[in-house]
């Protein structure tokens, strides 16, 4: 885990400046998990239910992404069940 500083001095959000990405929530993404050593390659856009990786590879191309549900998450817990 990184360093953790307590009462340390506010910074200003360097993103501040720029406009919020526009997107569109019919275009939804999905969720996406990595697991079993897969290497997966994602693409930008609106991630609904979040990206999860466990055991395997994340390929980012670039771009912008709107990640959405639990966020982006690096987990040692189980996959969701597979349907």
């Amino acid at each position: 885990m990184g360093r953790r500083y307590y009462q340390a001095d506010p910074v200003s959000d360097p993103l501040a400046p720029l406009p919020a990405p526009s997107w569109d929530p019919a275009n939804d993404l999905g969720t996406v998990w990595v697991d079993d050593g897969a290497t997966v390659t994602i693409t930008p856009g609106y991630y609904s239910g979040g990206i999860a990786i466990r055991n395997g590879t994340l390929n980012v191309m670039s771009g912008i992404y709107i990640v959405d549900g639990e966020g982006f998450v690096r987990s040692t817990l189980e996959s969701p069940p597979r349907g």
